[in-house]
């Protein structure tokens, strides 16, 4: 064992192999307790009525984010995460459960229906009312988001399958068409209020429209093309006036260039008007022709000649026609200047009493075009409303309806049911079972001695070494009762049977031994009552004996030097392992030979063995042997060099951390006898003898000297730990005291 299972001054430890090895020892007693536990818990869940759940996912609808605005985004899960908190209440709503009460008449469902009337539901049942019924509806609903989605999950158990299904998906079926009946009911509410108000703006239009009518009568403004009537004709004054002013303008010019050309005697027939004239233009071509005749003939003819008289005087009648034509032209112009101003006054002062009424037609047009936009805006707003009072009678149709909230999983028929889940639960009781059974066994086995507490010699040393009892004297004839022989038998008693001849016989494995808690229990021999092994308490340590300083000039070495000296692997022949492994079977056979009574706690033993191998290959090897076998086994031996050991602990000179020194190859343990010499005070040596019969079950003494060989009576009856005695079949032999539980196993 390491150093870790012991406590740092060696004044306690626990022996980690010991401990399992006895754990393993009662490893029956495990089983059936931990069958008896996963029994019981499958017994219980027997008796427990299975609750088998409809499951139901349901998704919420949301709004769709927008990529360009994040701060609208977060807006909207904020808004989803509040929707979907909201349904959850919903979907735990009373009204909700009343629904699904009265849908599936669960008030008169077996499971519903009745409560148990005894204790523990035992005894007459009787009818539960509707609230027990509703009470027991939320009992067994759960309703949760899925995670962080837009998911929330029905579950609802119940004690048969089916109907755990048929109240999950009436759960979700009754939420949804909630919704279709909600959108629906609101959608007949919007449509009968639309209705009402297209009956009202239709006497609304009525009456703007008959206003406008009424004010156009009586204002008289009508509208020709979009403007009103007099805004039209004033503008067409307006263009005439400007035509009218033109043409005065243009006639006073054509005038005064008359008068002015009339002023000359031949300025009048330059101008334009004249020679523009077509019957001017005409006397005038007869007046040339005229002139050409005349000229021709004052050739030949005097002025006096009648001819020329006549010519003459058809000129000058000629030249009074243009005359009298220049004359009508410009009286013509003069008139036509008076005409054009005439007209252009008159055009002036129709113009200026159109400004008047005009002036007082805007006004009166102010207020019609009010009404005019009332009566528009009251058009309009019948129109709205008619167009979504159509809409909302499309929408009237439960079947068109979308609602915002869709099953995406119904509930289907549970196979297994979802409490108690009995595979779980049996494995738990398994482990609990094992954790206890274990813990009621370690305890067992600590109180029992499975530790190694601190030696208990406090009492002992207490008395002074004058008053410590002298050890028994060795009895005569040692040498004849032990002499080494070719057989082996047990010789605990003067009157046992002769000692039979040896015969080899075939290995078997012998079961571990069982431990109790007031000590060893053979295995083989039937077990008597508990309170058997509960006898008087051990009596209280003895006190630290004074000691005197060691001898001067020997030193003291560690325990690890004397524990370098024995083999960590001995060469053992064959021959040799044969014999230690017979000395070891025979030393526990022998151990657990001995019946016990009732009542009657059980001693150590006290075993001589006699065997060919000594020293240490004789120590390790059986060491290890009786270590294979779960035994905690503890090794004294002597070294060539004072070291120290028992001694030295009773002496408070070390700890049995530093003198107790573990094997490489098992569990056994090694200790020396000390820097004190034995012979110097047996009361010490006493001492840590009982020290040791609290640190092991079986203690291992190599070739022992005679104040050992006196103290093992009193080692027998102190305690229940085995004192093996190990000596050489070679080595001169002592006599070992008669007791009743001393014997001798010779091993040639």
């Amino acid at each position: 064992m390491s150093a870790a299972g012991r406590s740092a001054d060696g004044s306690a430890g626990l022996d980690v192999w010991a401990l399992l090895a006895r754990v393993w020892a009662r490893k029956w007693f495990l089983v059936l307790f931990v069958l008896a536990g996963v029994v019981l818990a499958y017994a219980a869940l027997s008796t427990v009525t299975p609750h088998y759940t409809g499951e139901v996912r349901i998704l919420i609808e949301g709004q769709t984010p927008d990529a360009t605005n994040p701060l609208a985004n977060q807006a909207v899960r904020e808004a989803d995460q509040k929707k979907i908190e909201s349904e959850i209440q919903v979907l735990l709503s009373r009204s909700l459960a009343d629904q699904v009460v009265t849908q599936l008449k669960l008030d008169t469902w077996e499971e519903f229906s009745t409560t148990g009337g005894g204790l523990f539901g035992f005894g007459a049942r009787k009818p539960a009312n509707r609230a027990a019924v509703i009470s027991a509806y939320f009992d067994r609903l759960n309703v949760y988001q899925v995670g962080e989605s837009r998911v929330i999950a029905i579950d609802f158990w119940a004690e048969h399958p089916r109907s755990a299904m048929m109240v999950a998906n009436a759960i979700a079926d009754l939420y949804v068409g909630g919704q279709l009946d909600a959108q629906v009911a609101v959608t007949r509410r919007a449509s009968s209020w639309l209705d009402e108000q297209v009956y009202k703006l239709r006497a609304q239009v009525q009456a703007s429209e008959a206003a406008v009518s009424e004010f156009r009568r009586k204002s008289g403004i009508f509208e020709s093309n979009g403007n009103l009537l007099k805004n039209t004709e004033l503008a067409a004054l307006n263009a005439q006036l400007i035509t009218a002013s033109t043409t005065r303008s243009e006639l006073q010019a054509r005038l005064d260039s008359a008068r002015a050309l009339m002023q000359s005697p031949a300025g009048i027939e330059t101008s334009s008007e004249v020679l523009d004239n077509p019957l001017i233009r005409q006397l005038r071509q007869q007046e040339v022709a005229l002139q050409r005749q005349i000229t021709d003939l004052s050739a030949d003819l005097l002025p006096q000649h009648p001819d020329m008289i006549a010519r003459l005087a058809e000129l000058d009648d000629l030249r009074r026609a243009i005359s009298a034509e220049v004359g009508k032209i410009a009286r013509r112009l003069e008139n036509d200047v008076r005409v054009a101003t005439a007209r252009e006054r008159t055009l002036r002062s129709s113009i200026a009493r159109l400004k008047k009424d005009v002036t007082t037609e805007k006004q009166q047009e102010s207020e019609l075009r009010s009404l005019e936009r009332e009566a528009a805006a009251n058009r309009g707003l019948l129109e709205s409303f008619l167009l979504r009072a159509s809409e909302a009678g499309a929408r009237d149709d439960r079947s068109i309806q979308r609602p915002e909230a869709r099953i995406i999983s119904r509930a289907e028929t549970p196979e297994s049911p979802s409490f108690p889940k009995k595979g779980p639960i049996l494995m738990l009781a398994f482990m609990a079972s094992l954790t206890f059974g274990l813990l009621i066994v370690l305890a067992t086995e600590m109180l029992a001695g499975a530790t190694t507490p601190a030696p208990r010699y406090a009492a002992a040393a207490s008395m002074r070494r004058s008053e410590q009892p002298a050890p028994p004297a060795v009895p005569a004839g040692y040498d004849a009762a032990y002499a080494p022989q070719q057989a082996y038998a047990y010789q605990s008693q003067p009157a046992r049977a002769p000692l039979q001849p040896y015969a080899p016989q075939p290995q078997r494995r012998q079961p571990a031994p069982a431990y109790a808690a007031g000590g060893y229990v053979d295995p083989f021999r039937p077990q008597p009552p508990q309170q058997a092994y509960r006898s008087a308490p051990p009596p209280p340590p003895p006190p630290m004996p004074a000691y005197a300083a060691p001898q001067q000039g020997v030193p003291r070495q560690p325990v690890t030097q004397m524990i370098a000296l024995l083999p960590a692997n001995p060469t053992l022949t064959q021959h040799d392992q044969w014999v230690l492994s017979q000395s070891a079977q025979e030393i526990l056979r022998f151990i657990a030979s001995r019946p016990s009574r009732y009542g009657q706690h059980v001693p150590g033993r006290v075993v001589r063995v006699a065997c060919g191998q000594s020293g240490p290959k004789g120590l390790v090897g059986l060491a290890r042997l009786l270590a294979q076998q779960g035994k905690s086994v503890v090794v004294v031996g002597t070294s060539p060099q004072p070291a120290m050991g028992l001694t030295d602990v009773m002496s408070r000179h070390c700890g049995f951390a530093q003198v107790m020194q573990p094997d490489t190859q098992s569990s056994a343990r090694f200790i020396g006898w000390g820097s004190i010499p034995v012979h110097d005070d047996p009361a010490l040596i006493a001492n840590a003898m009982q020290a040791l019969a609290q640190s092991a079950q079986i203690v291992l003494v190599g070739d022992p000297d005679s104040v050992v060989l006196g103290l093992a009576p009193s080692f027998d009856r102190a305690s229940d730990t085995s004192l093996v005695l190990l000596r050489g079949t070679n080595a001169p032999t002592q006599a070992l005291p008669q007791t009743d539980t001393a014997g001798l196993i010779q091993i040639a």
